[in-house]
């Protein structure tokens, strides 16, 4: 091989390890690089009829040497509003609050300066001026000094501004220490725009949920280099039912149906989950760039409850105050990529029922002494609801109970009333099998959710009898089972 040509080839090997492609194989440090893309995002609800979301997760992942950062925005505007959750870069001022301006600068400048750099000051500095220095270098201060000012000084050293000037034969003052002060915690601040290295991304977003969801799989997915995408997956927070934490519990409540580690409750009347994703969108250096997610759908279903009550009012007049109900065989982790969901292990939700009495005009949300007939109703958005293995079980998933409570003018005193509970459990095996709500996949190893809604009517009316009351009211607590003529447990085949 001639000189030229082993001239040329190492000129080539050079090439090859210092060179630099828009999956920003370049070494860090990371705020030396150009290569950043700014995305903003928004979302399209018109094809959800129900209730949106507050905010949304976003997760942005860079397919070709990984990367991921997330976010969480607000559902509407566009762009939508938000601030980052994990992976912020180092040159992009979005973490901390800071008083900034709009500058004209080449860069991604908020500040007032002209600089090329991240400015954030008034300076005019190429450099990531954060004062008013005209310096190229990092000036924090009013400097011109070409090095890393930090004061008035015009010298290209480091000269502070609490520096004192040593010359003329003057002395140097002794230096006073004072008490450090403890910085404050950044404070998030919400943008619009959002920078990430430029490379091809796929994106994915979900519901914000603090308080029902438990995002603990998210954020291990975040942190790993090597799980992947389609094993993500969240789940509902659960409680056991004295917990503080549970938005409403049934008062008086006792549990017929506690099936060992299963019997943990969900948040009431939890959100529908929502998600979307964007297959593959390519970022290149220093571009702009707006992500829609056109059709977020969601990953739960929207179950209606429907029963009706029928009251024995005619020897002794009553009302029906308030009806509560839970249900058992609710599946707490959903799979974001495949909509796959659990359904060995269930959960339980309590929640209240609405009540309504027929009237001329419709229905009326109060029930009345002589009315004998109450409509209850409920809608509950969960992954799914997982039927009992038979129909005669009492114990287990697909098992709903319900707590009544009634009042009834006290003979002996007409001005007060005694007060009633009554309680009825069922299995709605029946009813969830002509429901269909979950599916499987051809080799039965993974469950799915059918369909986007339901509505599950149970025919058979619940009897309340008002004599009940007088004969037994609650003045110690007690509580009534719900029961058949025969004495036995209801045990409802619908």
């Amino acid at each position: 091989m001639s000189m030229t040509s082993r001239i040329l080839a190492i000129c080539l090997l050079v090439l090859c390890f210092v060179g630099c492609t828009d999956a920003d194989l370049c070494p860090e440090p990371l705020d030396a690089h150009p290569h950043r893309a700014v995305v903003s995002y928004s979302f399209n609800w018109d094809n959800v009829s129900g209730s949106r979301p507050d905010s949304m997760y976003v997760l942005a992942y860079r397919v070709i040497n990984q990367w991921k950062s997330s976010v969480a925005v607000e559902s509407n505007g566009s762009p939508a509003r938000g601030h980052y959750v994990w992976h912020v870069l180092d040159d992009e001022p979005s973490m901390t609050e800071t008083p900034t301006g709009e500058g004209p600068g080449e860069g991604d400048v908020t500040g007032d300066g002209s600089g090329e750099g991240d400015g954030t000051g008034e300076g005019s500095g190429e450099g990531d001026g954060t004062g008013d220095g005209s310096g190229e270098g990092d000036g924090t201060g009013d400097g011109s000094g070409e090095g890393d000012d930090t004061g008035d000084g015009s010298e290209e050293g480091g000269a502070t501004r609490d520096e004192p000037e040593v010359g003329d034969g003057s002395e140097e003052e002794p230096e006073v220490e004072e008490p450090i002060a403890e910085e404050p915690e950044p404070e998030v601040r919400d943008t619009t725009r959002f920078a990430l290295k430029s490379g091809d991304y796929k994106f994915v977003t979900f519901n914000v949920q603090e308080e029902e969801l438990d995002f603990s799989r998210v954020n291990e997915y975040l942190r790993s280099d090597t799980m992947h995408l389609q094993s993500l997956d969240i789940s509902y927070k659960t409680y056991i039912k004295g917990d503080n934490a549970l938005r409403f519990t049934i008062p008086d409540w006792v549990d017929y149906n506690a099936y060992g580690s299963n019997d943990r409750y969900m948040q009431p009347s939890t959100q529908a989950v929502y998600y979307d994703t964007i297959s593959v969108r390519s970022l290149r250096s220093n571009g702009e760039y707006h992500i829609n997610f056109a059709n977020p759908r969601p990953l739960t279903q929207h179950i209606e409850i429907l029963f009706d009550v029928r009251k024995e009012v005619y020897n002794v007049p009553f009302t029906v105050d308030s009806v509560f109900a839970e249900i058992s065989g609710i599946p707490y982790t959903i799979n974001l990529s495949t909509g796959y969901i659990d359904i060995a292990q269930t959960k339980k939700m309590m929640f209240k029922m609405g009540i309504a009495r027929d009237v001329a005009s419709g229905e009326d949300p109060t029930d009345t002494e002589d009315n004998t007939l109450l409509h209850c109703s409920a809608a509950i958005d969960v992954p799914s609801i997982v039927k009992s293995a038979s129909d005669d079980l009492l114990m287990g998933p697909g098992i709903m109970q319900v707590m009544i409570f009634c009042s009834a003018e006290d003979p002996l005193d007409t001005s007060q009333r005694l007060n009633k509970k009554f309680q009825g459990i069922i299995n709605i095996y029946n009813t969830l099998k002509a429901a269909d709500l979950i599916g499987y996949t051809s080799d039965r190893q993974h469950a799915m959710r059918n369909r986007e809604s339901a509505r599950l009517v149970i025919k058979t009316d619940l009897r309340v009898d008002g004599e009940k009351i007088l004969d037994s009211p609650d003045d110690e607590a007690g509580l009534d089972r719900w029961l058949r003529e025969d004495g036995n447990p209801i045990i409802v085949d619908i």
